[in-house]
This record gives structure tokens, C-alpha cells and sequence, in this order.
């Protein structure tokens, strides 16, 4: 048998069905607004954090012709320095470097080596190979010398340097007449150089 109480809930509930339904989907929509208040904080670093991965991709997408550019690029590079790497055991080509330089700035070798040095124990596919030499020539000509030595395409480190002037020495090449020195010759320096060159292992 049912009691007094709930016979009259349920008439109450009979009579205002419209308005009991519309109060508990308040109630439910209450609860979830007062989640997702609490709950803002977290939603809004999280919808930054996607805003953010979403400009990273884009930017890296839109950097796609760029950085294939550059990677292009650094493979040129680095084909053009293997081409020009020393050859430990080709001597007569890596003589004929200095000497081919030697004939264009119009110098004289007077003494060129290719040293031995320990190898090197490490992974890297290099190594380095030590020249040592001496050239003469006027002042103008052995600075081109080293000029042209520095601006080669051979990738080269000068370890030791020292020039010195001959004044008893002389080329044969006479300088332009002057009233101070009318029989006048051009002074012979010497340069002394010892380097190491970047090589294949």
C-alpha cells in the first residue's frame, strides 16, 4: 500500500509533468556548465598547444621549396669539397698542385715534401696530409703565391710561416729606373710553409 507522501508526488509530478521535466534538465545543464567553467583553463591550454602544432606544420609545409633549396645546396657543397680532397698516395698529383701555382704567380719551389704523419684513430672519413716548402720570388709574387695557396680549392690549414728578405739576392728582373736607384733589381724574399691538407682515409 502506498504512503500518503508518495501518492501525493506523484500527483504533483501527473500535474506540472512540463514544468518537473524542464527543472532536472536544468539541473543537468547546470552541472555541466559548472564542468566546463571549471574546466576552461585546461581546454584553453590545450586548444593553444593544437593552434600552435597547427602553425608549426603549415610554416613547414609552406618552407618545403626552401628547404629542399638548401638541402640541394649542401650536397653541391659537399660534392665539391670530396672532388678536391688530397689523395695520400697520389704524390705526383698533389705535387703538381703547388707547382701549377708556382707557374702562374711566376715563383720558384726551391723545395716542396709531402710528410708521412700518424693516422688518426677515429671515424671520421678524413684525415690530414703536411706539405712542407719553400718558394722565392719578388714580394708581390710570393704574397699571389700564398694568395692563390689560401684561395685554392684544396681545403688547407698554413701550420708554420716564415718570410724572410734576401737583399744580396736578386730575380735578374730590374725594377723601373729611378733617380735614387738608377740600376735598381728586385729583392728575392723566401717563404717557408709548412701545412696540412684535408685527404681521403
Amino acid at each position: 500500500m502506498s504512503s500518503p507522501a508518495y501518492t501525493r508526488f506523484v500527483l504533483f509530478m501527473r500535474r506540472f509533468l512540463f514544468g518537473a521535466v524542464s527543472g532536472i534538465v536544468a539541473i543537468v545543464f547546470l552541472i555541466a556548465a559548472g564542468y566546463l567553467w571549471y574546466d576552461r583553463d585546461a581546454l584553453e591550454i590545450r586548444l593553444r598547444e593544437r593552434t600552435e602544432e597547427g602553425q608549426a606544420m603549415l610554416a613547414t609545409v609552406m618552407a618545403g621549396p626552401i628547404l629542399r633549396e638548401e638541402l640541394a645546396t649542401v650536397r653541391q657543397a659537399t660534392r665539391r669539397v670530396d672532388s678536391n680532397l688530397v689523395i695520400e698516395t697520389s704524390l705526383s698529383e698533389n705535387l703538381w698542385y703547388f707547382y701549377k701555382i708556382e707557374e702562374k704567380t711566376r715563383t720558384h719551389l726551391a723545395d716542396l715534401h709531402q710528410l708521412s704523419i700518424p693516422p688518426i684513430d677515429n671515424d671520421s672519413p678524413y684525415k690530414l696530409v703536411s706539405y712542407s716548402l719553400r718558394v722565392t720570388g719578388t714580394f708581390t709574387q710570393v704574397m699571389d703565391f700564398l694568395q692563390n695557396l689560401e684561395a685554392g680549392p684544396r681545403l688547407l690549414i698554413i701550420r708554420t710561416f716564415n718570410l724572410a728578405r734576401d737583399a744580396a739576392a736578386a730575380t735578374g728582373e730590374e725594377e723601373a729606373p729611378t733617380p735614387a736607384k738608377p740600376n735598381a733589381v728586385k729583392e728575392v724574399i723566401s717563404l717557408e710553409i709548412t701545412l696540412d691538407m684535408l685527404a681521403k682515409k
